[in-house]
C-alpha cells in the first residue's frame, strides 16, 4: 500500500500540475484535508472524495486535528493505495503532511510526495519580489522572525489569528511598520493592500490570505539584542565612530565600573525605568568589549555567549 501526497495548488484547478491532475482523475481513492479549496469544486468526481472537515469541529486544537487526519489516512492506506490531497504545496506550511511522513516511517508505510505550486509562487508574482531572502513563516507555529529580513506569513485565516500575530510582531517591529496583505491568493480575485502592523486585526481575513512584512532597516531594529549589536558593529567598523574605534579594554574599564555602580543605584532606588536604562548602559559595555576583542582577534561575542550558555547548562 502506498500513500501519494499531493498539493492542490494555491487556487483554481488550472494551477494543478499535470501529474496531479492525471492522478486525481484516476481510480485511486482520495482523502482531502479540507474541501474548502477553489480547486475541489472544479474537478469532476470530487464529490465522491472523502474529506477531513468533520475532524475540525470537535478538536481542541490544530495538533489534535492533524493527528486525527494522519490516523484516518493511515487507516485508509491499510486497505490499499490512497491519495492524500492538501491545499498548496504538501511541504509548505502543511503540518499534517509532516506528521504523516513521521508516522509512516515508524509504521513502514510507503509515502510518495508530489510537488505542487504553492502560495509562495503566487505571492512573489503578486508582489513582484524576488523571494531568495524571504523567511517563510506559519502564524500557527509561533513564528521566529529575523526583522532584518523580509517575511511571508501564512495561516492568517481570521481576525483572532491576526490579533495574536500582531502582538508577536509588535515585540520586534514599530507599530507603524507597513506590511502588505495578500488577499485571496490564487483565486483570480487577488488584492494587495498596505496596512500598519498595529491595524493588522482591523480587517477581515480568509484562509487564502497571507502577510508580507518588509525588512527593518538598521536604525529601526531597536527592540532586539541583534539590532543593538549591529549598531555597535557599525560604530566600530571602518568609517564608523572614531572614538569607538580607538577604545581598548583598558580605556573602557572606568566606564564599565561606572555603569555597574549606576545599575546598583537604580536597584536601590526601586525605579524600574531607571533600572531599565542603566542595564542598557551596562549591556553596551559588554558589546563594546566584545567588539574590541574581535578587532584585536582575541575572541568574539559568540564566544562570550557560548561560554555562559554552556556554563548554565552544565550547572543546571
Amino acid at each position: 500500500m502506498t500513500i501519494v501526497v499531493t498539493g492542490l495548488g494555491p487556487g483554481p484547478a488550472s494551477m494543478l500540475t499535470q501529474e496531479t491532475a492525471a492522478l486525481l482523475a484516476g481510480p485511486t481513492p482520495v482523502i482531502l484535508r479540507t474541501r474548502r479549496h477553489p480547486t475541489v469544486a472544479e474537478i469532476s468526481g470530487s464529490a465522491t472524495w472523502r474529506d477531513c472537515d468533520d475532524l475540525y469541529a470537535g478538536a481542541t486544537d490544530f495538533d489534535a486535528v492533524y493527528t486525527a487526519i494522519v490516523a484516518r489516512v493511515l487507516d485508509a492506506a491499510g486497505h490499499g493505495d490512497v491519495i492524500y490531497a492538501v491545499p498548496g504545496h504538501p511541504l509548505m506550511a502543511e503540518r499534517s503532511v509532516t506528521l504523516l511522513l513521521a508516522a509512516a516511517r515508524s509504521t513502514g508505510v510507503q509515502v510518495r510526495v508530489l510537488p505542487a505550486v504553492s502560495y509562495v509562487d503566487v505571492a512573489s508574482a503578486a508582489l513582484g519580489v524576488d523571494f531568495r531572502d524571504v523567511q517563510l513563516c506559519d502564524a500557527l507555529e509561533d513564528p521566529r522572525i529575523d526583522p532584518r529580513r523580509p517575511a511571508l506569513i501564512s495561516q492568517l485565516f481570521d481576525r483572532g489569528q491576526a490579533s495574536g500575530l500582531k502582538l508577536q510582531l509588535l515585540e520586534w517591529y514599530p507599530a507603524d511598520h507597513r506590511a502588505t496583505v495578500l488577499h485571496a491568493l490564487g483565486s483570480g480575485q487577488e488584492s494587495v493592500t498596505e496596512v500598519a502592523l498595529a491595524e493588522l486585526d482591523h480587517r477581515p481575513w480568509s484562509y487564502l490570505d497571507a502577510l508580507f512584512v518588509p525588512a527593518l532597516g538598521l536604525e529601526a531594529d531597536l527592540r532586539r539584542l541583534e539590532g543593538l549589536r549591529a549598531i555597535v558593529e557599525t560604530l566600530h567598523a571602518p568609517g564608523g565612530c572614531p572614538w569607538d574605534r580607538e577604545q581598548t579594554h583598558r580605556s573602557l574599564r572606568p566606564h564599565l565600573l561606572e555603569e555597574s555602580y549606576e545599575v546598583l543605584e537604580a536597584i536601590d532606588s526601586g525605579d524600574p525605568a531607571q533600572l531599565t536604562e542603566e542595564l542598557g548602559d551596562l549591556l553596551l559595555q559588554v558589546l563594546m568589549h566584545a567588539e574590541v576583542a574581535e578587532r584585536e582577534g582575541t575572541f568574539t561575542l559568540a564566544d562570550v555567549v557560548e561560554g555562559i550558555a554552556a556554563k548554565l547548562i552544565r550547572r543546571h
